[in-house]
C-alpha cells in the first residue's frame, strides 16, 4: 500500500469544471490523491481535446486512472468517434423473483 491509496480521494471518483484541466481542479485532484473521474458533455468539445484532456489527468492522477463517460442519462453514446456498440445502451426493467 502507498501514501497515496490512503488519501481520500482514492475511494472516490469526482467531477470537474470543464473541457480543461485547470490549476485548481489540478490542486485539487494532487491534494486529494483522486484516482477516478467521471466526464460530462460539459468536458467533450472535440476528439482532439478530449484526447489532450485524458492524457492531462493521466500524467496527473497515473496511467492506471479511471477515467468514464458518464451518458447523462441518455439513451444513446454521446461519443462521435471511435468503434461504438451496436445497439443504444438501455436499462431494462427486471423482475426479481424471491
Amino acid at each position: 500500500m502507498t501514501q497515496a491509496d490512503l488519501l481520500p480521494g482514492a475511494l472516490a471518483m469526482v467531477d470537474i469544471p470543464g473541457p480543461t484541466l485547470d490549476p485548481e481542479t489540478a490542486d485539487f485532484l494532487r491534494r486529494y490523491g483522486v484516482r477516478s473521474v467521471c466526464l460530462f458533455g460539459k468536458n467533450i468539445q472535440s476528439e482532439t481535446q478530449l484526447r489532450a484532456l485524458c492524457r492531462d489527468l493521466r500524467d496527473l492522477m497515473g496511467e492506471h486512472a479511471l477515467i468514464a463517460l458518464d451518458h447523462e442519462g441518455a439513451p444513446f453514446c454521446v461519443r462521435t468517434s471511435g468503434p461504438l456498440h451496436p445497439r443504444p445502451w438501455r436499462w431494462e426493467r427486471q423482475t426479481i423473483r424471491t
